[in-house]
């Protein structure tokens, strides 16, 4: 590919310019996500202990138990994820100003470009964390479904 073929700096500059506020973004849906899965293993778990009454030793233990471990890990995993690391949207005008203000402007873009890339490094991972976290606790949100299902069957015989 011939340098004429390759895209210019200024067309790659404005599309990857917006890309770290993307992932910032999505970041922040997957916040919302993580949230509510971590409010409906709050209520599930808040049914079971308003229903049990006391603690029988018996087999409705079982699924009572299993609930409880899959709660605390959703809870755990939840906030551990819920700010990772700090996300990058772009820099203040003031710092702008001091370090840009200057310099020519395909300097600047050839500068600034590669702080781009390490704040969309950056928001990346903290994407890749939350999605992963995702994964984890919406089948442990199932389990815990399922025990409550089970722990109410157990305990109406």
């Amino acid at each position: 590919m011939t340098q004429e073929n390759l895209p210019s700096m200024d067309l790659t500059y404005e599309w990857g310019r917006t890309a770290p506020e993307q992932l910032s973004k999505e970041a922040s849906s997957l916040d919302t996500k993580i949230f509510s899965i971590l409010v409906a293993a709050n209520i599930i778990i808040g049914v079971m202990v308003a229903l049990v009454g006391k603690i029988r030793f018996d087999l409705t233990l079982v699924p009572f138990s299993i609930a409880s471990i899959a709660f605390l890990t959703i809870f755990i995993k939840s906030l551990l994820s819920y700010r990772t690391r700090w996300l990058y949207v772009c820099d203040s005008p003031k710092i702008l100003e001091e370090d840009y203000w200057e310099r020519e402007p395909d300097e600047t873009k050839r500068i600034y470009w590669e702080f781009l890339k390490e704040d969309f490094e950056n928001n990346l991972e903290v994407v890749k964390i939350k999605g992963q976290t995702i994964l984890l606790t919406i089948p442990l949100l199932a389990i815990e479904v399922i025990s409550l299902i089970v722990w109410v069957l157990l305990i109406s015989y």
